[in-house]
């Protein structure tokens, strides 16, 4: 309105001659705000401008707001004299950056390219940086004014995906979707995966279940590999029904169902506690049903639900099995036919073909995995409660591998270090599986030791778990690292011991963690040494470690159980046991106050809260340097030394065994 009036003023100081009438006119035709000044007001003014011309535009400006004011005083807004036209208290920073960049753009040359933000996001990720990638878009790209593309969203979808962060990847797909990015099968592939690390298995399937929703509202049809990371994201959140579904699906769409589709059904069986091995059992001669073979992950995959499952209730495990035993003698018959997609068995062969190599170990060993699956001299279900038990349900260790020979599937260092936690925990099963891999000349690298420790420690042969680091670790020239102390922990029986064990570490510079502190606690309490027990407490608060739930309900388990030896009149208790206990709680208190914890004997539930763990804060914060409490992905993705054990004697320890 101001700089139309400052128009007009101009015309009138140009065109003096032109009537009054006119002028009148031509301000009404403006804005009618104006048509309340008279003909003569507006002349006046004009002549009072053209008298004026060598003032500048701001007093010009000032000089007609006072005119307007004088003339009316009760006018609202910047026309009064007492305001200001401009005020810096309410000026948009942003906006005086987006001004400074239009006015001086950047030149091409001065612009990164798409690459060398997702180079600097590889890199973090390679080495498990979570949060500095996501600060390269958040933070580097947003500062240089550099628009992302998809391919930038998927890079950090994907890299969340992997650990876990299901979180922050739906938000980088919710802003992805606001930009009008294109959203891309590779896109709904790492979100599923997402939900199937996710560490809240329930608000995984949530929103992998809406996930398949805005996948059907787009008309987006899956490919094969969105539907594979369907049924993992499915299964491991604990919707069997729906994982077997999906399969169903791609069946339908006439898409390649592979021994990929069926491992990743193995996978959903393995997260199913209660029923798992059961339900991997029918994958597995499904697989056979539809004529492909079962390849190194398929064994290895069934190992771990061996391990983690059970069978279930004993009904319809018995009738599962009877299934299995029906269905098979059929399908045998097709597959020697050619009546499949893929012969299970190569050009003349016949089931018999399985020929065990030691036959008096496999003559009575009942095998469920077999092309013609037999129960052998099993006598009754309900005794298969142990992994190993579950695990003589598949042929036992010759008989499994046999299977893996006629399938020409050589076993790898995965499957023998799986199988150490479902053969008998024995030392001579430790010796023939040292043995079996010393023969297919498998390298081992030092996590396989690391469970073979576990194994001994469990059984309580803590010497025998000894010699796996002095003998075999070091005669294979392997160096041990944070996993093998953290199972040497659990060695430690005495306080001595331990404290050996921490100056160890200590010369060799690597620092505490709760995993090697939970291990001594649980020898600590196990043999009921108090003043032990207080010294892994208070190196955890020397060493500001914040405790976690599992260290706390150790410490739990062991003052109920002194409470309830306390009130029994036992003989075979110290005499200053009771004494004791009581020092022991006044300390246990005083040092849960230290911790920031209640003063109660037990844990409250705000305690509980407190320890609640929170798997997605460490993506929160910058990765701290050198230094890694627990083994990341970084470590886990990291080519490990691996080394021949053909030096590694076992004759001794046989001997050993004998003498004893």
């Amino acid at each position: 309105m101001l700089r139309q009036c400052l128009r007009v003023v101009k015309i009138s100081s140009v065109a003096c001659n032109t009537s009054k009438k006119n002028v009148s006119v031509f301000i009404h035709g403006i804005n009618s705000e104006f048509s309340i000044f008279s003909n003569s007001q507006i002349i006046q003014h004009a002549r009072f401008s053209s008298t004026n011309n060598n003032l500048s535009d701001k007093s010009s400006n000032d000089e007609f707001r006072k005119f307007i004011a004088s003339q009316h005083s009760d006018s609202f807004g910047s026309l009064s004299p007492n305001v200001n036209a401009a005020d810096d208290e309410f000026v948009d920073e942003d906006d005086i950056k987006e001004e400074n960049f239009i006015k001086n753009p950047k030149r091409k040359s001065d612009q990164k390219s798409t690459k060398v933000y997702a180079d600097m996001i590889k890199d973090h990720l390679k080495h498990g940086r979570i949060k500095e990638a996501i600060d390269v878009l958040e933070v580097n790209i947003k500062d240089d004014g550099f628009r992302p593309m998809n391919y930038i969203f998927n890079l950090l979808i994907d890299g969340c995906a992997k650990v876990g962060y299901t979180k922050k990847a739906f938000n980088l797909f919710t802003r992805m979707r606001q930009r009008g990015l294109k959203v891309t099968g590779a896109t709904y592939t790492s979100l599923f995966n997402s939900c199937a690390n996710s560490p809240y298995k329930h608000e995984g399937l949530e929103k992998a279940v809406r996930l398949r929703e805005i996948m059907a509202e787009k008309g987006y049809e899956p490919n094969s590999s969105n539907y594979h990371s369907m049924i993992k994201a499915f299964g491991r959140c604990g919707d069997m029904k729906t994982a077997f579904i999906l399969v169903d699906e791609m069946i339908d769409k006439k898409l390649l169902v592979t021994t990929e589709t069926f491992n990743f059904l193995l996978q959903a069986c393995a997260s199913d506690q209660e029923f798992g091995f059961r339900h991997a059992l029918l994958v597995w001669h499904k697989m056979y049903q539809k004529g492909l073979k079962p390849d190194i992950y398929s064994f290895n995959l069934m190992v771990r639900c061996c391990r983690d499952t059970r069978l279930g209730d004993r009904k319809s495990t018995e009738e599962v099995i009877q299934t299995i035993l029906l269905r098979n003698s059929e399908n045998v018959n097709r597959i020697e036919d050619g009546d499949s997609n893929e012969n299970l068995l190569a050009s003349g062969e016949s089931v018999n073909a399985i020929k065990p190599t030691n036959p008096q170990d496999t003559q009575y060993m009942p095998n469920l995995l077999a092309l013609r699956p037999n129960l052998g001299n099993l006598i009754e279900i309900k005794e298969v409660k142990q992994p190993s038990d579950r695990f003589l349900l598949l042929g036992g260790l010759t008989g499994y591998l046999d299977l893996m020979r006629h399938f020409e599937v050589p076993p790898d260092l995965k499957t023998f270090t799986e199988l150490m936690d479902v053969i008998p925990n024995t030392k001579e099963m430790d010796i023939r599986l040292l043995k079996i891999i010393r023969k297919a000349q498998i390298q081992c690298d030092v996590d396989f030791f690391n469970i073979l420790i576990k194994r001994r420690a469990l059984r309580n042969d803590y010497f025998g778990a000894r010699e796996v680091l002095d003998d075999m670790i070091k005669r294979a020239k392997l160096e041990p690292d944070i996993v093998t102390y953290g199972v040497l922990a659990l060695t430690c029986q005495t306080r001595d011991e331990a404290w050996e064990l921490i100056n160890e570490m200590r010369d060799k510079g690597i620092k505490m963690n709760l995993p090697i502190l939970g291990g001594m606690l649980k020898q600590a309490c196990y043999n009921k040494h108090f003043d032990y027990i207080m010294d892994i407490l208070y190196i955890i608060k020397k060493f500001n470690i914040k405790p976690n739930d599992r260290i706390m309900d150790t410490v739990d388990r062991f003052v109920v159980s002194c409470n309830y030896l306390k009130k029994r009149d036992n003989k075979n208790i110290p005499r200053n046991f009771r004494e004791n206990v009581k020092r022991f709680k006044q300390d246990y208190v005083v040092w849960k106050e230290s911790v920031g914890l209640s003063q109660s004997e037990t844990l409250t539930d705000e305690d509980k809260k407190i320890l609640k763990e929170k798997p997605w804060k460490q993506f929160k914060e910058a990765q701290p340097v050198g230094y890694e409490d627990s083994k990341n992905e970084k470590w886990q993705r990291k080519q490990k030394l691996k080394r021949n054990i053909k030096m590694i004697k076992t004759k001794p320890i046989l001997i050993e065994k004998e003498q004893d």
